[in-house]
């Protein structure tokens, strides 16, 4: 873990390209930890970003979301997107 972290300068660079990697490296080390995607909670949201992270003991985490939240909507890379959103209908 700490080798991959080393590649990095900022959770952000982690988020934006390689948090596939990030993911598998900590579901590798957490038994009980398995990955959520942006595809799979896609259903009628078609247009979201890319992203996979980590879903352990009812929390969402990511590379910028290290103590984790209750809805992945909440981690950043969606809340980016939804202000995004917001901010070209006002």
């Amino acid at each position: 873990m700490r080798e991959f972290l080393k590649e990095y300068k900022t959770p952000y660079e982690i988020n934006d390209g390689a948090c596939e990697d990030f993911m598998q490296c900590v579901i590798e080390k957490v038994p009980k930890a398995s990955d959520r995607s942006s595809e799979s909670v896609d259903g009628e949201y078609t247009l979201l970003p890319g992203h996979v992270w980590i879903f352990y003991r009812g929390k969402h985490y990511d590379a910028e979301t290290i103590n984790g939240v209750k809805n992945w909507k909440d981690l950043p890379v969606f809340k980016k997107y939804y202000q995004n959103i917001k901010n070209k209908t006002t």
